[in-house]
């Protein structure tokens, strides 16, 4: 089966006997609510069922817990203590059990999908959490392959896509190659926290503003009327992607010092709604602009741009696509379906059924070790380059500083950066007890697997002595499954149906031509967030001299310069910041 487990909403699908791909409804939905929750009787409750329990219980609630993934944390759960592995396992574990009642017999593997920008500590800990929900991960895929895996059945052209993935709390953008045989990703950039939950929780912040205005009551930090904002400002959100009006409301929210019902009534128009947003819209196309550049691309070598995750229903992302790269996005498969569709051709091409076609994924991340230069400085030292295609395995020969060296201490590091500090520390490993010995070498060996997971050996010269070990995540593992960890969903009586997924090739339109050109020119709005980002980290005077001059000298060629300049001091914040 093919599982996209996603930030606000999760779901399960399968390729039937005639290679068509169905998604499992539960209880009339395809989409299980990324929601756990604890009722009184101590039951675990996973999905709408949770949703329900969060109005009564929202200290016993969890959501959101992708954006937790890979964080070394300890969250209360009733009255258990969990880690993100064990919340996104119990999601995990309902969906398997919906596949085995649709199925009638055990399922034991599964294809689970994540974002592109994933670091491998948060692909370690959605591994981990599979397994306590007993499942094999046979691969991890990136959602933006995923969702073309699905548009691409059926293609018989050369074309090449850009993938938009704007899910419910994280923003992936991939480039795509893809023929009637294979398909190639060419870049991928992303953010793992931004997606539509920041959308609502703009459009919350600002009904509770003007609720406080009125009546003195801080509604965000309430843990019992939080939730209720948050979910009308989320019904209002939907609203406007068809609508120009909207208003957000909640019926006896709260009650005056003096016993008087208060109610929550905001009006809000699509017009404000795009005002709101237009900072995080931009915020994404500075990483469609990364991956244009990265693939060494620019928007008129396209054919498509294919919108994916339910975020994208907001008109104005679509809009500002078509002005950024001059051509209408298109979207003829459920943005909130497509990316489980691909995990389940996953699934049914690793099983060996021919209902696709081939995917090379590549890391969207350089990875390295920290090691000294001959001036004793410590650099990160990439052995695996950011693009490398997957899988991948990278060898490369260092020398201990001296013979009586008798310990090597490796740090692991993800990141563009020369300086380890800038980077993302994934773990370390340690070799003791070296002999002395003129032979100085020290043999690192990288490999990457198809899921995007690192292995990292040390091997020294002297001896033949090895640290052979995966590498030493700070993430600690849990060796449990959720029935010995007594964190089994309560099993529910549910109805699951499959639903036929409507996903024809012969559906899609060429977009129309439009002009585009040579270098498209930056939207003065992201411009504008772009100088303010770089003044705020200069004025927090948190850069050494050497940097805070770069930036300087970046911040006043951009102010006046190409698209070119600003795209180079976008590079240089992202790597300062």
């Amino acid at each position: 089966m093919g599982i996209d487990l996603g930030t606000t909403h999760s779901e399960v699908a399968l390729i039937n006997e005639q290679g068509e791909p169905m998604l499992l409804s539960i209880n009339g939905s395809v989409l299980l609510p990324s929601v756990v929750s604890v009722d009184a009787e101590n039951r675990i409750l996973v999905g709408q069922p949770a949703v329900n329990n969060e109005l009564a219980a929202p200290q016993k609630t969890l959501r959101w817990i992708k954006r937790r993934m890979g964080e070394q944390i300890s969250l209360p759960l009733g009255n258990r203590l969990v880690t993100p592995p064990m919340v996104s396992s119990m999601i995990l574990s309902s969906l398997k059990q919906a596949a085995e009642q649709h199925l009638g017999h055990e399922v034991h593997q599964a294809v689970i999908t994540v974002p592109a920008f994933f670091s491998d500590a948060q692909r370690s800990a959605t591994q981990q959490a599979a397994e306590l929900a007993g499942l094999e991960v046979l691969r991890l895929v990136n959602e933006p392959t995923a969702a073309a895996m699905a548009y691409a059945r059926g293609n018989q052209r050369d074309e090449r896509w850009l993938v938009y993935d704007l899910g419910g709390g994280t923003f992936d953008v991939s480039i795509v190659d893809c023929s009637p045989s294979v398909m190639e990703v060419r870049a991928s950039h992303g953010d793992t926290a931004l997606g539509g939950h920041d959308i609502d929780l703009l459009i919350a912040r600002a009904a509770a503003a003007d609720f406080a205005a009125q009546h003195d009551i801080q509604l965000e930090s309430d843990p019992l009327l939080w939730p209720q904002v948050i979910a009308a400002a989320e019904a209002a959100k939907i609203r406007l992607s068809g609508a120009n009006q909207a208003r957000l409301r909640v019926e006896y929210l709260t009650q005056s010092s003096d016993g008087t019902p208060l109610h929550l009534d905001w009006p809000l128009s699509r017009e404000t709604l795009e005002i709101m947003v237009a900072p995080l819209i931009e915020r994404s196309l500075l990483s469609v602009h990364e991956a244009l550049r990265q693939a060494n691309l620019r928007a008129s070598d396209l054919a498509r741009v294919l919108l994916v995750g339910g975020a994208t229903r907001m008109p104005r992302i679509a809009q500002r696509l078509h002005e950024e790269l001059g051509m209408p996005p298109q979207q003829w498969i459920d943005p909130d379906q497509v990316v489980a569709i691909g995990a389940a051709i996953e699934a049914a091409l690793l099983s060996g059924d021919q209902v696709g076609i081939q995917a090379v994924d590549i890391t969207p991340h350089s990875l390295g070790i920290d090691a000294m230069n001959s001036t004793g400085t410590l650099h990160m030292v990439p052995l695996i380059p950011r693009g490398a295609p997957l899988p991948c395995s990278m060898n490369r020969l260092f020398h201990r500083v001296h013979e009586a060296q008798s310990t090597i201490d490796v740090g692991v590091y993800q990141g563009e950066s020369r300086d380890p500090h800038a980077c993302l520390e994934l773990g370390r490993l340690r070799l003791s007890d070296i002999p002395d010995d003129e032979d100085l070498s020290v043999l690192c060996r990288f490999h990457l697997d198809r899921s995007g997971i690192l292995a990292v050996e040390v091997e020294s010269g002297a001896g033949g002595k090895r640290a052979n070990i995966q590498i030493e995540r700070k993430l600690a593992r849990e060796n449990k499954n959720l029935a010995e960890l007594g964190l089994l969903p309560s099993p529910s009586q549910v109805n699951v149906d499959a639903q036929l997924t409507n996903a024809n090739w012969e559906d899609a339109s060429d977009p129309e031509p439009s002009p585009v050109a040579s270098e498209p020119p930056e939207p003065s709005c992201a411009a504008d967030d772009l100088f303010m980002r770089a003044q705020n980290l200069l004025d927090s005077r948190s850069l050494d001299p050497d940097d805070a001059e770069d930036l300087l000298q970046a911040l006043a060629a951009a102010r006046s310069g190409t698209t070119s300049q600003r795209q180079a001091l976008a590079d240089l914040l992202y790597f300062l910041e």
